[in-house]
């Protein structure tokens, strides 16, 4: 059975300030093997790394990132909400965080936050990123958005999407073939062994959100998912070597 990936949330955003440089190295030392990661737009077109479209919760800025200025949003203070050791930390950019981790041969998986804002181009700025940073083979592209992903797939079919699902429907296999998914993302409560081998039998993968109980943890990773997304990527990594 192939090892399941340990996917670090938000970066290992149980231990620094999420989707901050901060999380995403300290992924790394973890030795997660992908990092999962939110794209918004800002007002000049700039696409940076924060989960929520609004900055209040995770900065001392307040208001939507699409009326600020990627000048405007560096200027804000993205860690003494977590800690204040890390006062100082900003919002990243997608290209910052591709720095960091494009020599390392990890996973990275981008979830494209335009379900409640339209951000129009941003399909194609983050494929043009990933392009320039020639990291196609590392990227999974997730959204809630589903036309977003054929999109995705129409600028570069090479690139993987993996639609993220909050319930199951009796149709959602077909649904993720029209969207021609290689894999398939979906909240932890709904796994079961049937539809994890219904996915294998239909050639996707299978990924879980967001499981941060030791003892969940260990047993979604028994059922032989493609991989699980948490907060805590050290204790995935420390379990795997228990199975």
């Amino acid at each position: 059975m192939k090892k399941p990936l340990i996917i670090a949330h938000r970066g290992a955003s149980a231990y620094a300030p999420e989707n901050t440089i901060s999380s995403f190295k300290k992924a790394i030392e973890m030795k997660s093997d992908g990092i999962e990661l939110d794209v918004q737009m800002t007002k000049d077109n700039e696409i940076v790394v924060c989960h929520d479209e609004m900055l209040n919760r995770t900065t001392n800025g307040v208001g939507y990132i699409k009326d600020l200025t990627l000048k405007e949003i560096k200027a804000l203070d993205a860690g003494s909400w977590y800690n204040e050791k890390y006062k100082g930390e900003k919002i990243p950019t997608l290209e910052e965080v591709f720095e960091i981790v494009k020599d390392k041969n990890i996973l990275i998986n981008i979830e494209l936050k335009n379900i409640f804002i339209h951000y129009d181009g941003l399909e194609e700025k983050v494929v043009d990123l990933i392009q320039k940073k020639e990291l196609t083979d590392n990227v999974i592209i997730s959204s809630f958005n589903y036309p977003s992903l054929i999109e995705i797939k129409k600028i570069n079919r090479k690139i993987k999407v993996a639609p993220l699902y909050m319930f199951k429907f009796d149709d959602l296999l077909v649904h993720a073939k029209r969207i021609n998914s290689s894999g398939i993302s979906m909240i932890s409560m709904l796994i079961d062994d049937k539809f994890i081998n219904d996915c294998k039998d239909n050639g996707f993968n299978t990924y879980f959100f967001t499981i941060n109980d030791r003892c969940e943890m260990m047993r979604v990773l028994k059922k032989g998912v493609s991989g699980i997304l948490t907060d805590y990527p050290d204790v995935g990594v420390n379990l795997l070597k228990e199975l």
